[in-house]
């Protein structure tokens, strides 16, 4: 039996952990390339004043553009290009990556692992695979399900059905398999390292509705990727941690013919016992009688040392029509990282991405996936840390689709995974002049309300993470930011001019205290305040010199802290032991009864009534995370929102004080981790409503307002960047 055209192009399009390239080039189709090499890039002049005459009840995307980790590409039928993010879900491209619209409705774990895979009878049908499992869309990715009939249960507080490959059998659309393990290019964070993984490959017969197991390994293995023969109605094999296995009889006898542990394999379409493998650190290696026999073909590839960790191959493409030309990736943060081509079937490589373009971030060399135009084998998309790639001639020159430029600064196309933003903070005195603080791509400035972007900070010698911004009101020029290297060093850093030049301010203090939130007193720019994982530090002299400001406080993370309206002698701080007050400036703090085991991530007191106070708390032991409010400056409290997760920001709006909005995130640990996204109470915090139209990702870290900007509301989520909106209530 033979497959389609339209199936073996399908097979094709599916390359971010790439199967078996056919020549299937129709000429009778239309080149979906074409409209968008003829065209100019928008000029993208309309401004946020503009938009919000349009988009006044949604989110709207602010920033410069970020695609923090491309995890996995893929092109559909009909030309939809489609990327996986580490931390930002799915996002889809119309036209050939000028812009991007997220589609993670239904997606409860934004971390992508695997390519997303089309039915090739019925295209409207998708599945992909997560940190968090297996899900489905019947309707082109508009929405998707969660499917775990016979896969391994929902787990509340661990992972336990992280997808590292899916096949459809091209013979039978309804027959898929499943593995469990971890996208090719990353060995995955700590928790990810914890999974004991399975012996067993998982296999439908109903388009993944229901699963039964199968024992495919000796041992518990890490499987990278499935592929199925599109000659052999019987085979597929799996690249895994322990080397690759092929698989017969309906996909229940296993054996090994690979002992290196393999991220990905690519099947050769004019001959599908010759096989590639990516081994990682070890290079390629290729097989023509179906694993009998290995040689390796590493001549050109490189193969040097880094600080965090070595050349790593990890995907492989083949053009379409010359499978004599073939590509492999090194996912690496080292020197030669990057692209490689080979022209005659893998004996000699050289590296097609020595010169990439920039726009407001540095370059990374880190590639993750590619995608070759069935079409014209001619284009390629390469997905980075950091960036989306495309090149129009083979990989001769490529440009950047992740911004665009805007006068001397730049914009987003949509894209802003942007890596966990921590705040927006808008100037008191100017609307115009936005801060947002990233944590891995460090800060960046807009002095058009919004419109334009540049990375600012170069200066700073621990800038690369921003964990908070604060700005004095009695002097706007006055910049106050906690921040951190790379290494793990922890600094406060103060700006006298927005953000042109900065100072440090950690030479005397133990820079390995981790910094959660700065705080500038509104009438004095000399005073300022940090929280850090062991309490609380001062300055009374612009930070020139530091001292403890903790006693009373537990020995404890303080994630939170504020004045009191009115008077900033009087001080609040959420701790992981609670809620502390300070009515001395913060010389001595003393608790403020709140319920046993309370973990609070914000404080807000009410500028109406500064008796009125709000707390946003944290998911502990049996009580769920949520809001409380007192009325009485805190010697009673009222749970007036419950959330699942914690409530991780708290804001007041400056025009209406009865609005009040709240942050809600999650932490990925879990099979679940979407966050619950932002609520928005209009009577001052008594009853609540959800507020997340516009939102891609409903992990949202911190809510700000400004006085010089009183009806807008300044988000900053964990995975897609930074958002604004004109509150619908203020007329």
């Amino acid at each position: 039996m033979r497959l389609s055209n339209r199936a073996l192009k399908l097979i094709i399009f599916l390359v971010g952990v790439p199967l078996y390239l056919l020549n299937c080039t129709d000429s009778t189709k239309i080149n979906w390339y074409d409209s968008i090499i003829k065209q100019p890039v928008s000029a993208g002049k309309e401004s946020l004043t503009d938009k919000f005459k349009t988009d006044i009840r949604q989110w709207n995307l602010i920033g410069p553009g970020d695609a923090d980790q491309v995890t996995s590409l893929s092109i559909l039928e009909n030309g939809t290009i489609i990327l996986g993010t580490g931390i930002g879900g799915l996002y889809h491209s119309f036209d050939q990556g000028e812009s991007w619209q997220a589609m993670n409705n239904g997606i409860k774990n934004y971390d992508i692992t695997t390519p997303v895979l089309q039915d090739s009878l019925n295209p409207e049908i998708l599945y992909v695979g997560t940190r968090g499992g297996l899900y489905t869309s019947r309707d082109a990715g508009n929405s998707w399900h969660n499917k775990r009939n016979g896969l391994p249960e929902k787990e509340r507080y661990k992972l336990s059905g992280s997808i590292g490959g899916i096949t459809i059998d091209p013979f039978d659309n309804r027959i898929l398999f499943l593995g469990l393990g971890y996208r090719p290019s990353s060995d995955g964070t700590r928790t990810v390292k914890k999974i004991k993984w399975s012996k067993y490959i998982f296999k439908s017969n109903d388009r993944g509705e229901s699963w039964k197991k199968i024992i495919a390994f000796p041992d518990n293995t890490k499987v990278y990727q499935l592929i199925h023969s599109s000659t052999e109605r019987d085979v597929l094999y799996a690249a895994t941690s322990r080397g690759i296995y092929m698989g017969t009889n309906g996909g229940t006898l296993w054996r090994k013919i690979f002992n290196k542990g393999t991220l990905n394999i690519l099947l050769f379409p004019d001959n599908d016992a010759k096989i590639l493998a990516a081994c990682g650190k070890d290079g390629v290696y290729i097989t023509d009688n179906r694993g009998k026999t290995w040689e390796a073909k590493n001549t050109g590839l490189s193969f040097r040392r880094h600080p965090s960790g070595p050349d790593r191959y990890s995907a492989l493409a083949i053009d379409p029509g010359n499978t004599s030309r073939l590509y492999a990736l090194n996912s690496t943060w080292g020197l030669y990282g990057g692209l490689y081509v080979s022209e005659d079937q893998g004996n000699y490589w050289k590296r097609l991405t020595s010169s990439l373009p920039e726009s407001w971030l540095k370059t990374s060399r880190r590639m993750n996936a590619v995608a070759i135009s069935p079409n014209n084998p001619e284009i390629i998309f390469l997905g980075s840390s950091r960036y989306v790639y495309r090149s129009l001639d083979g990989g001769k020159s490529w440009e950047q689709l992740i911004s665009k430029r805007i006068g001397k600064g730049w914009s987003h196309r949509g894209l802003n995974v942007f890596g966990h933003t921590r705040k927006v903070a808008v100037d008191p005195a100017n609307p115009d002049i936005i801060y947002i603080g990233t944590v891995d791509h460090g800060i960046v400035k807009s002095e058009d309300g919004g419109k334009s972007w540049d990375k600012i900070g170069g200066d700073l010698k621990f800038g690369d993470n921003i964990w908070d911004i604060d700005i004095c009101r009695a002097d706007s020029k006055i910049v106050y930011i906690a921040a951190s290297d790379f290494k793990g060093n922890y600094c406060m850093s103060v700006s006298r001019d927005r953000g042109v030049s900065w100072k440090s301010l950690c030479e005397k203090y133990n820079k390995r205290l981790k910094i959660y939130k700065a705080l500038v007193n509104p009438d004095n720019c000399e005073e300022v305040f940090f929280t850090t994982d062991r309490g609380v530090m001062k300055s009374t002299n612009y930070g020139k010199t530091w001292f403890s400001s903790s006693k009373g406080l537990p020995d404890a993370p303080v994630y939170a802290i504020t004045f009191y309206t009115g008077n900033p002698e009087t001080i609040y701080a959420g701790s992981k032991k609670g809620l502390y007050k300070s009515h001395d400036s913060g010389l001595t703090w003393s608790g403020v009864k709140t319920d046993t085991g309370t973990i609070v991530r914000s404080v807000l007191v009410s500028r109406k009534d500064p008796r009125v106070i709000f707390i946003g708390v944290d998911r502990a032991r049996k009580n769920q995370g949520g809001i409380f409010r007192s009325k009485n400056g805190g010697l009673t409290w009222v749970r007036v929102l419950e959330v699942n997760k914690l409530v991780s920001g708290l804001a007041q709006l400056p025009l209406d004080p009865n609005i009040i909005y709240a942050s809600s995130n999650d932490l990925n640990y879990h099979d679940e981790s979407q966050g619950s996204g932002v609520f928005r109470s209009a009577d001052h915090g008594l009853t609540w409503e959800s507020m997340n139209r516009g939102l891609p990702v409903l992990r949202a870290w911190n809510i700000s307002t400004g006085e010089s900007a009183p009806g807008r509301v300044f988000l900053s989520s964990n995975g897609s960047g930074a958002y604004v909106i004109e509150d619908p209530g203020i007329k």
